[in-house]
């Protein structure tokens, strides 16, 4: 890991962090955005979860930046709208400022975001996160040794495959619902989602610090470890069979829990990540390039 520039949100984990923090104000606002669609009351909330976000939007730098633009623009429709319901409840010596405010920051937030295909973001459109709270630190090491014991895996996983087993209940009007196991496959997929971006005016950086898209059904049931230094030998080897000229563009700076890449060109690192991909799709490929553990 290094310092690469002076902008201290565009170093490796720092540029981590800066896009966690879009990421939340984008997740905030998905889950609350339905609620303004016909809502007559004030509730100001999600405004400041637009704000935020048209401010980081601001020093970002573009890639991979997790804003959509055919929903940043449905957006501006609900949020408009919602304005002109409530307008008479706002006093009207602010009124004109608070719906340009809103506007400026909605428009900051379009001119930024990106038109990525469905496939990039649909999944995490639906996603919604449950807070549980466990009243004591025992019964926490009680619930985790169960969920070891009877679910063979950690706690929050088998927290999530609970709750997927309740809401197909739910949707069965509360009978049990038969389904295949491929179905079952796709409701527990793993997500590949690497971070791009700008680390000075002459290089690009390549961040990837979930590996669990590298593994099988079983090597995830079993709990098999990978690691970053478990990818950055099997690109390697996949290069000095299949592109060599590559291997001279790109700069490893590696961590057992960060696989980190620079290059600079950015053509380079997204052919690293469909090289990256292939390997991880393509079980010959696998099991010729990638050792784990090793």
């Amino acid at each position: 890991m290094k310092v690469t520039t002076s902008e201290i949100h565009k170093n490796d984990f720092s540029a981590m962090g800066f896009y966690g923090a879009m990421n939340y104000s984008v997740k905030q606002i998905r889950e609350a955005i339905g609620f303004y669609k016909n809502l007559r009351k004030v509730n100001t909330s999600i405004f400041g979860d637009i704000h935020a976000l048209s401010l980081l939007s601001v020093h970002s730098n573009n890639f991979d930046i997790p804003i959509i633009q055919k929903e940043a623009e449905e957006w501006k429709e609900i949020l408009l709208k919602y304005f002109e319901r409530i307008q008479k409840k706002i006093p009207e010596e602010i009124r004109k400022d608070f719906k340009q405010n809103l506007s400026k920051d909605l428009e900051t937030i379009i001119s930024k975001a990106k038109d990525y295909p469905e496939y990039r973001w649909k999944e995490k459109y639906y996603e919604r996160e449950i807070t549980l709270t466990i009243k004591n630190e025992e019964l926490k090491d009680r619930y985790e040794k169960l969920a070891e014991e009877i679910y063979k895996g950690k706690l929050g996983n088998a927290l999530h495959n609970y709750i997927h087993d309740c809401l197909e209940k739910l949707d069965n009007g509360g009978q049990e619902k038969v389904i295949n196991s491929d179905a079952t496959d796709n409701q527990k997929s793993i997500i590949f989602n690497p971070t791009y971006f700008k680390s000075n005016n002459t290089e690009f950086t390549y961040l990837l610090n979930d590996f669990n898209f590298f593994l099988n059904k079983a090597e995830l049931e079993n709990e098999v470890e990978i690691n970053a230094y478990d990818i950055e030998k099997s690109i390697n080897l996949f290069l000095a069979d299949n592109d060599k000229s590559l291997i001279k563009h790109l700069r490893f700076d590696t961590e057992s829990s960060l696989l980190s890449v620079q290059s600079d060109e950015i053509e380079h690192l997204i052919t690293l990540n469909e090289y990256l991909l292939k390997i991880a799709t393509d079980i010959n490929l696998k099991m010729k390039y990638l050792t784990i553990g090793m």
